[in-house]
């Protein structure tokens, strides 16, 4: 499966509905950098996925209607909670629809899905990472005899994610996930990802 990925940013306003988001119930601010991928498993005549600058224009356009705005207030969104993840969906949904339009041009009609990572760290997330950072990876024996690149360091971080939303540490909710991706940037230009099912 091939993907590009074109990042850009979004300010909202908004309030959660739930007891589980204690005090981002009440009217707070949010800022989210947001990653959208698209996929398909051969490329165009072109060597491509889609048309970077067309797949961030549309990005661009589909986060000017939400940003700078109160998602509260926006009746398109009515009785939706606007969490991380539903607007995950929103942006996708949104992207899917304008690539299936035409706006991506003819590639973007034969994707074979889209992406949407607002990237909000969690705490196991954090605790995984501290496990491993401002360490020389060679001393740990956890690793020892591994080749610490970073296709092998998403994949050892992936499945301590794993195995910490199975053990509960992300709610109940952790148990139900499919999968989860890790992608480390090496570099502005260079990243690496592994994906695993739960």
């Amino acid at each position: 499966m091939f993907g590009v990925t074109v990042r850009d940013h979004m300010m909202i306003a908004h309030s959660l509905r739930g007891e589980t988001f204690g005090p981002a119930q009440r009217l707070h601010g949010a800022t989210y950098v947001v990653d959208a991928t698209f996929r398909r498993g051969e490329l165009d005549a072109d060597g491509v996925v889609v048309d970077i600058g067309r797949a961030t224009e549309e990005l661009h356009a589909v986060l000017s209607e939400l940003g700078y705005r109160n998602l509260d207030d926006d009746p398109a969104l009515a009785g939706m909670n606007t969490t991380s993840e539903a607007l995950a969906r929103l942006i996708a949904d949104r992207l899917a629809d304008r690539a299936q339009a035409g706006a991506l041009g003819d590639a973007g009609r034969k994707l074979d899905g889209v992406v949407v990572d607002i990237g909000r760290a969690t705490e196991e997330l954090h605790a995984v990472l501290s496990e491993l950072g401002y360490r020389n990876l060679d001393d740990e024996p956890a690793l020892a005899g591994m080749n610490t690149t970073s296709e092998a360091l998403a994949r050892l971080i992936a499945d301590r994610l794993a195995d910490r939303a199975q053990a509960g540490a992300l709610g109940d909710a952790g148990r139900k996930l499919d999968g989860v991706v890790v992608t480390l940037h090496e570099s502005h230009i260079a990243s690496a990802t592994y994906e695993r099912a739960l």
